[in-house]
């Protein structure tokens, strides 16, 4: 074993989505963030919907409580004709601001205009009683009723088969209580629903390096790499392969970047140490 490969640590903290307390973002994650909207609102204005909506949920896995994203996927969704998704949308804005006048004009709106109507109506009641046991999932799994929190989250499934974040956080409670094969299971099918989580790919990799795999950890985490997405921990790890391969440069490479997602993530300034 080389010295470099005993010496680097490598991250593996894994975090649940949460729709109860704020996610703190960084100096680079904004930077990120406004890019990503920047490009989002260009490609509505080019009428490219689909790339609009997939930069949106870029910006939306650096910062899920970004209102101005929320309500430009809102706006998207009404202008691909996709009603239901646009009333989630605008709803999701004023669970985080209440106040939102525009999502509370466009909401109206849709509704008044009888656009799916019952559909809509329905898909709400849905959506909040989901977002209830969710919630309740969140809460037990902070304070460490795993059991509980598993039924809450499978109660959210069950009432909303396509939230991807019940899936993604059940995967991360198997996780720690050593289910391995059923925390990949269930962060493979969370993956179905939003093919592009970087959480998911992180996650996954940790699994995979935790079990030897290490080609396979590697190309989950380059996944995440290649959309540029700013995953501070994502960057540690390919940092941590390429030296234990004794590739140093690329080492550095993306350690550094690491560093620039987050400036203060003292893991990767001892193993830039390291390897310096």
């Amino acid at each position: 074993m080389s010295k470099s490969r005993k010496n680097l640590a490598f991250s593996q903290n894994l975090s649940i989505y949460s729709s109860i307390t704020i996610k703190e973002v960084n100096i680079m994650d904004l930077k990120a963030r406004r890019s990503l909207f920047e490009k989002a609102f260009a490609f509505q204005d080019d009428e490219q919907y689909d790339k609009a909506i997939e930069e949106l949920n870029k910006v939306l896995h650096i910062d899920p409580n970004f209102v101005e994203a929320h309500y430009l996927m809102g706006n998207v969704y009404n202008l691909m004709g996709n009603t239901d998704k646009a009333v989630l949308s605008y709803e999701k804005v004023l669970r985080i601001d209440p106040m939102h006048s525009k999502a509370k004009y466009m909401l109206d709106l849709l509704v008044d205009e009888g656009k799916g109507t019952p559909e809509i109506l329905e898909d709400r009641k849905k959506c909040e009683n989901a977002e209830v046991y969710f919630c309740n999932g969140v809460e037990s799994f902070n304070t460490k009723n795993y059991e509980k929190a598993i039924e809450a989250f499978r109660k959210a499934i069950e009432i909303s088969p396509e939230h991807h974040q019940a899936y993604y956080n059940l995967g991360v409670i198997y996780y720690y209580t050593g289910d391995m094969k059923r925390a990949q299971d269930f962060w493979k099918k969370a993956l179905d629903y939003d093919p592009k989580n970087p959480k998911v790919f992180l996650n996954l990799g940790i699994l995979a390096y935790k079990n030897g795999k290490i080609e396979e950890a590697v190309s989950f985490w380059e996944k995440v790499a290649v959309d540029k997405i700013p995953l501070a921990q994502v960057y540690c790890n390919l940092g941590v392969v390429y030296s234990e391969r004794g590739e140093t440069k690329k080492a550095k490479e993306y350690l550094s970047k690491a560093l620039d997602c987050n400036p203060n993530y003292e893991l990767v300034k001892d193993n830039l140490k390291q390897i310096m």
